[in-house]
């Protein structure tokens, strides 16, 4: 009955039942209906659910300043010069080719490459028709 009201499973039910001295008939645990009711209902007034409740407001407190941390300040995949932010198709560095319909980037290492797909997207951050003028398809 405790699984079905509280929506547990087995062993959940028998934590509930525990405090409220549960005994044995069978293979199962029975706790009288109104005591189980006081029981309960000291449960959620002790300290128990007082700290429980303190912990998980805690926790989510943390998760939301963890989570406006991450909004405002990203994870950094390349560190790059700030001078990238002005990137334009004609300064692009070397390894990086348009052409109607295709983008090839000629990269040694990893960082390289983060490096020169940002200097791109930057380039066509800055100007989306020149990119478009470079890549179409003819």
């Amino acid at each position: 009955m405790v699984e079905r009201i509280f929506e547990v499973g087995p062993r959940r039910a028998q934590q509930l039942m525990r405090p409220c001295g549960p005994m044995r008939l069978g293979s199962s645990l029975v706790v009288r209906r109104d005591e189980f009711l006081v029981c309960l209902a000291g449960m959620v007034s002790g300290d128990v659910v007082y700290y429980e409740r303190r912990r998980q407001a805690r926790v989510s407190e943390a998760i939301g300043r963890w989570r406006e941390e991450r909004l405002q300040t990203p994870a950094l995949l390349v560190e790059a010069p700030t001078s990238i932010a002005s990137q334009h198709f004609d300064d692009l560095p070397e390894g990086i080719e348009l052409g109607p319909g295709m983008i090839t980037i000629r990269f040694g290492e990893c960082g390289e490459a983060l490096e020169k797909l940002l200097a791109l997207a930057m380039a066509m951050g800055n100007d989306l028709s020149r990119f478009e003028e470079l890549t179409a398809a003819t």
